[in-house]
């Protein structure tokens, strides 16, 4: 634990925090112009899905959208996660967020998130046939894991503004 909030106070410093927060724009962007309509059809925006979800997915991609896919999940979308969960990291240190257990949350988020990218991506280089609804059902799972941590680390640093900058001044 005591490296996790050495790192977060590293990348508190508002030059790093502003870099990582613009390599994100960045990478959203890069995310919304894969070709071949992948962001529009990318199973990590969902909270959850299933074997008719992950069945349109791939007859939408292609075998084209489908090989991208898989590059964008091992590549950019492995990238994107540390940088998310820097930026938390950083942000919380800077917010002065003293409980433990608060900063373990965005890494977990983290790590959920590159287990959902490796199952979609095992699951995009399968044949349709070969697709298995354990695959499928670890994949969501990892997905939801995912975004109720993100909620929760975001929620966790909306109470940290509100502590930090919230206070009414006496004029």
């Amino acid at each position: 634990m005591r490296s996790i909030k050495d790192y977060a106070s590293f990348v508190r410093q508002r030059k790093i925090l502003i870099t990582i927060f613009v390599l994100i724009i960045l990478c959203s962007v890069a995310f919304q112009t894969l070709p071949n309509r992948i962001y529009e059809n990318m199973l990590d925006l969902r909270f959850g899905f299933n074997y008719s979800d992950v069945l349109y997915t791939v007859n939408s991609l292609g075998e084209e959208g489908r090989e991208t896919y898989i590059l964008a999940s091992l590549i950019l979308d492995t990238i994107f996660p540390i940088l998310y969960v820097s930026f938390f990291l950083g942000i919380y240190s800077f917010l002065e967020i003293k409980r433990n257990v608060w900063y373990l949350l965005p890494v977990l988020v983290g790590i959920s998130d590159i287990l959902e990218n490796i199952q979609i991506s095992l699951i995009m280089m399968a044949s349709v046939i070969e697709i298995s609804n354990e695959q499928i059902f670890f994949a969501s799972f990892s997905n939801q894991v995912k975004w109720i941590l993100c909620s929760i680390s975001l929620i966790i640093l909306l109470f940290g503004l509100i502590k930090k900058f919230g206070k009414t001044s006496n004029i």
